[in-house]
């Protein structure tokens, strides 16, 4: 059996060592919008390097715009239901103490009656005036009795009366105090009418066009506006983790 052989050599030129590979971004961002509109400008593409906070599109918001409005007249109207309700909670306090006032003025008509009344009743038993007379005194007691049981009848419903109007006043101001919220959140994204990334980066993926139908959010099936990539080359590692790799 014949066997060839052959006198090893350097080869001429480096060697090329083909390894499977694959690239990815350190870090990608999709970029989704805070509001519902249309797209007006556009202001990337794909390719483009932008920075943090670089408008990437501008959106018109007509819906968000009615509804700004439309917030801010419930918003006028709640707080012209809250001035009407303090109005009547001031003027239910005010007839409480007008009834109060009236309610001492009965319980001294009472107390003057009821007086008169024992004086005649004495007077009566020994004979000095009529049995009409002393019936009269009596009588007008009575009556001036019932007419104060009426008075504290009348100032305790007014009090009643006062604690629900406080408790309208309360709801009232909760009422104003939610839709001064929901006016803030509307006016935070109607101020808000462009599409910004929070991230430097390179576009990587465009998903929208000028005049372009868009929602809020970032719900399923929800596409995003563009989708930025954080890159770095080999050039900006430190020179640290290039020397970790050299060989010994």
């Amino acid at each position: 059996m014949s066997v060839s052989v052959v006198a090893p050599r350097r080869a001429d030129g480096p060697t090329d060592l083909m390894l499977p590979s694959n690239i990815q971004a350190i870090e990608e961002t999709a970029i989704y919008a805070r509001t519902t509109g249309y797209v007006r400008e556009r202001y990337v593409d794909i390719g483009d390097r932008v920075a943090a906070g670089k408008a990437l599109a501008q959106i018109d918001t007509p819906e968000l715009d009615q509804e700004l409005s439309q917030a801010r007249a419930s918003l006028a109207q709640t707080r012209s239901g809250l001035a009407q309700a303090e109005a009547n909670l001031t003027q239910a306090q005010a007839n409480v103490q007008q009834a109060r006032a009236s309610l001492e003025q009965s319980k001294a008509t009472e107390g003057f009656a009821g007086a008169t009344a024992g004086r005649f009743t004495r007077l009566e038993r020994a004979d000095l005036v009529a049995h009409q007379d002393a019936d009269e005194k009596r009588t007008a007691f009575a009556t001036a009795r019932a007419i104060s049981a009426a008075a504290q009848a009348n100032v305790d419903a007014m009090q009643a009366n006062v604690g629900a109007l406080g408790a309208s006043v309360e709801a009232a101001r909760a009422s104003v105090a939610a839709s001064e919220a929901n006016v803030q959140r509307l006016m935070a994204l109607a101020v808000l009418p462009e599409a910004g990334g929070a991230v430097r980066g390179i576009i990587t993926v465009r998903g929208i066009d000028r005049g372009a139908l868009i929602t809020s959010g970032s719900g399923t099936g929800a596409m995003p506006l563009f989708r930025i990539a954080r890159v770095e080359t080999f050039a900006s590692s430190s020179m640290s983790r290039r020397r970790s790799f050299a060989p010994s």
